[in-house]
């Protein structure tokens, strides 16, 4: 006997029960090491004598 294909919604359904299935400590965690390696790549493109003379410009303390 054939059986029916998926509905549209039904396959929504679970890729999205999937999608929810991660806890959120776990998304915190990954955007947390997302954000500290983004943070060390725009660092790694500017030196600081580079940071220093715009935060110079800008009447910023540099960090």
């Amino acid at each position: 006997m054939k059986t029916q294909p998926e509905s549209e919604f039904a396959k929504f359904d679970n890729v999205m029960r999937k999608i929810l299935s991660v806890l959120h400590d776990e998304l915190e965690k990954r955007e947390r090491d997302w954000k500290r390696k983004r943070a060390r790549k725009k660092r790694a493109k500017t030196s600081p004598v580079q940071r220093r003379s715009c935060c110079a410009l800008h009447g910023i303390a540099a960090v």
